[in-house]
């Protein structure tokens, strides 16, 4: 299977657990939205990130932005910095805005380390 096919078949599967398995997430719907965010920790972990978690209340709902950092090889001093958010809006499975940019944003990641040896960080949301 050539890499582009591999990157291909990822990224479905993201979609599919995020906009399909969980399904809509969001502080109306908090059990989704922790699900959604465990998966996506879990699944940087396995591709050997530090994940950190900034968590923040919203109408009494525990809501965390991630990040995830990786030392570089090659440019250690250089930063590369992406973000997406992972919940969705209300009557929504996030499946065309949402769940595809979280993928897209392992995706990045899984690039960035493959092709440029640089540190590697990305965050649900910048923290205020």
């Amino acid at each position: 299977m050539q890499r582009d096919e591999v990157l291909t078949d990822r990224l479905q599967k993201h979609v599919e657990r995020l906009g399909g398995d969980i399904g809509e997430r969001n502080v109306f719907v908090p059990d989704a939205l922790e699900s959604a965010a465990q998966y996506i920790e879990d699944e940087w972990r396995e591709q050997g990130y530090t994940v950190e978690r900034l968590e923040y209340d919203v109408f009494g709902i525990r809501c965390a932005n991630l990040t995830a950092t990786r030392g570089g090889s090659a440019r250690q001093t250089e930063i590369l910095l992406l973000g997406a958010h992972y919940d969705s809006v209300m009557g929504s499975p996030g499946a065309n805005d949402n769940a595809s940019r979280s993928p897209r944003m392992n995706g990045l990641i899984c690039w960035s380390r493959e092709h440029t040896g640089i540190l590697a960080s990305a965050s649900g949301c910048s923290a205020a």
